[in-house]
Formats: C-alpha cells, sequence, structure tokens
C-alpha cells in the first residue's frame, strides 16, 4: 500500500491547538487507519477501475494499473484531508465547550 502523507497548510494557533487536541486522543490516526484500504484498484474486462468501500459499484475507467493509482492517491488525499478538517472542527468545538 502507498504510504498517503499530509502536510497541512499554515494556520492560525488556535486551529493547531485544536489540531494537537485531535491528535492528542488519536482520532485522526484511528480514522485514517480504518480507511486506508478505501479505494481499491481493480481490472474490469479491459479496464482498470477504482472501488470505494465494500460496495460493488467502480468508477473511472483508466488503460493501465498506474494511471489508476494515481487516481486512488488523489481520492485518498482529499479523504484524509477531510479527516482533518472534521478533527479539527471537533476539537475545536471540544474546546469551545470546555473552555
Amino acid at each position: 500500500m502507498v504510504d498517503f502523507e499530509f502536510t497541512p497548510p499554515d494556520l492560525p494557533e488556535s486551529t493547531l491547538k485544536a489540531f494537537e487536541a485531535a491528535l492528542n486522543r488519536d482520532l485522526w490516526w484511528e480514522l485514517e487507519a480504518k480507511h486506508a484500504d478505501r479505494y481499491k484498484a481493480v481490472r474490469d474486462g479491459f479496464w482498470w477501475r477504482i472501488k470505494i468501500g465494500t460496495g460493488t459499484e467502480t468508477i473511472g475507467r483508466f488503460y493501465t494499473k498506474t494511471e489508476c493509482d494515481r487516481m486512488i492517491l488523489q481520492l485518498q488525499r482529499a479523504f484524509n484531508e477531510g479527516i482533518y478538517v472534521a478533527c479539527t472542527e471537533r476539537a475545536r468545538a471540544e474546546g469551545e465547550s470546555n473552555g
């Protein structure tokens, strides 16, 4: 499996503190690990396609597995960024309710 890295952008100090709180609870890592195999390259006749999750649907049509893997990398990166945003917002909301 490809190691998907996410580097957070420059953020305000309050957001960084909220993110640290989320990391301390291991919420982000737990979600990222749980969904690491969310996207899979599968052969469908002539095409390589992307299977998402445990469903039977596939998306995209790629001539090569490399093309398919590149798209999977982009989808996984976007998904991981969504996890980051969700964890940051959750941590911020919890921080506001506690402080």
